[in-house]
């Protein structure tokens, strides 16, 4: 036993002199300790346990009151990343709202556009179709209502191209406008060849029978009927 109590003191000592005293760790140690330590003194060293263990307790409630400040700080920042990804969230909402608003105005300004650009076509082919098919005011004027000259004569002429050409696209195409036409040029046509008639009559009557010189608008005016 004595032999076993040797060998414990031996490795004891052996232990502390091979410790290394400039070791970091012990001289931060013995810095601690000499902070709550106090004189060498037998009763001292005989509560060096219990005071190492006092100071632990001590270190460790800093410790938690350190971390606890920690931790609200994080709770508290957590809590701001929370506020921030619900104001990034709906942001996102937002601006996705938007781009569908956005493709939808679009969408509709690009079917507006169509319809507009399909409606100024229109209008130009129903210009173009009035110009071609319908009698211009000094035209219809002439036909009805000014004597028989060579303008009257082209156009009644003209009349009945009107006809001619209306009539072959009702063969395609049976559009009440394209009656409408045709109904009034008829008219139109029966009124200066009725004008044109009486007048050749009056022409003709006026004339003198031996004479051989007929004019070139009465010899028009007879080719027209």
């Amino acid at each position: 036993a004595v032999g076993g109590v040797g060998s414990a003191i031996v490795r004891k000592v052996k232990k502390v002199v091979d410790m290394r005293l400039d070791a970091p760790e012990l001289a931060v140690a013995l810095k601690e300790l000499s902070e709550f330590y106090g004189p060498n003194t037998l009763e001292n060293r005989r509560n060096l346990r219990s005071s190492i263990e006092r100071r632990g307790v001590e270190v460790s409630k800093r410790l938690v009151s350190t971390f606890g400040d920690v931790m609200k700080k994080l709770d508290m920042v957590e809590g701001h990343v929370a506020v921030l990804a619900e104001c990034s969230t709906r942001m996102q909402q937002r601006i996705q709202a938007a781009h569908a608003t956005t493709s939808q105005v679009v969408k509709v300004t690009e079917q507006l556009q169509r319809k507009e650009t399909a409606a100024e076509e229109h209008k130009a082919l129903v210009s173009e179709f009035l110009v071609r098919f319908r009698l211009r005011p000094r035209e219809m004027h002439a036909l009805l209502h000014e004597p028989i000259s060579d303008e009257f004569m082209d156009v009644l002429a003209r009349v009945g191209k009107i006809q001619v050409e209306v009539r072959q696209l009702l063969r395609v195409h049976h559009k009440t406008a394209l009656m409408d036409i045709v109904d009034e040029s008829s008219t139109l046509q029966e009124k200066g060849f009725d004008r044109l008639y009486k007048w050749l009559q009056t022409m003709l009557g006026s004339m003198d029978g031996d004479s051989s010189e007929v004019p070139p608008l009465v010899r028009r005016g007879i080719r027209a009927l």
